[in-house]
């Protein structure tokens, strides 16, 4: 597999991670499933050969769509991925999706939706454009394609901005009663604010962005003292970790070191 990432333009940064590339082919169809783990953000990820097939909730691998977006999610995905396969993603920032939607983004929580299903004909027409496309043509088009669908009307959500920066800024920050201590505002309406523009609950993206710390500081590691790193993570009960490591991951720490999971690596938010 060959993955690597671009940056967007001066103005959509504020609003989107990066565009990433995922590439691969293989004379045989993958047997192994892939784990994608939950990073805190919303994706919009364009096919140009096989789609993967991803594990649904009918206990059955079924063929994504050419386009489509990825809601937040607080347990880990499994992907098959095809033989010969090519994609763009859009990784939006926590605070930024919400400019590009015109719903509650927690009404795509844990979801894979179509991207015609949100964005009707104008998606079709944006594939076909940019399947014949290069890698920088493709790149001008998507950013064509955000720009005409950003909302000027839903500009940051200041209680969001402000949360995200004492979140990033503060590692100690592992409640939303500390958080909300911070902002001097109260927990039902942090709440309220984050399902409606970030996706998920305040206290499910402070556990995301706890354990994404974990899974970065054991990236390319073999050897790695559990206990530390729970307790520097804000974990004083080992059990609390082991079952939060394993609902995210699907695995307990010593399965998942000895894994190997390309895309989860690939896709540990930077």
């Amino acid at each position: 597999m060959n993955y690597f990432e671009i940056i967007p333009n001066k103005f959509l940064s504020s609003y989107i991670n990066c565009y990433w590339v995922l590439e691969g082919k293989s004379d045989l169809i993958y047997e192994n499933c892939e784990r994608v783990l939950p990073d805190g953000c919303i994706e919009l990820i364009i096919n140009f050969k096989e789609p993967f097939s991803q594990f649904s909730e009918n206990n059955k691998f079924e063929t994504q769509p050419q386009s489509f977006v990825v809601g937040q999610i607080k347990n880990y995905k499994l992907l098959k991925p095809s033989s010969n396969f090519s994609m763009i993603g859009i990784r939006f920032n926590p605070q930024g999706a919400h400019n590009f939607f015109e719903f509650p983004l927690y009404e795509i929580f844990s979801q894979t939706v179509d991207a015609e299903f949100i964005w009707g004909n104008e998606t079709k027409e944006l594939c076909e454009r940019i399947l014949s496309s290069n890698l920088s043509q493709k790149i001008i088009l998507l950013e064509k394609f955000l720009l005409k669908k950003f909302f000027v009307k839903k500009t940051s959500n200041n209680i969001i901005k402000t949360s995200l920066d004492f979140i990033n800024n503060d590692k100690s920050i592992f409640t939303v009663e500390k958080l909300s201590t911070k902002l001097g505002i109260s927990k039902r309406h942090i709440e309220r604010n984050f399902k409606e523009h970030v996706g998920i609950p305040p206290k499910t993206f402070l556990k995301i962005r706890r354990l994404q710390n974990v899974f970065k500081h054991i990236q390319n590691k073999k050897q790695i003292d559990w206990l530390t790193l729970s307790y520097i993570s804000g974990y004083y009960d080992q059990s609390h970790f082991i079952n939060d490591f394993r609902e995210f991951s699907g695995m307990n720490p010593s399965e998942y070191l000895s894994s190997k999971e390309i895309l989860a690596d690939y896709f540990i938010n930077k």
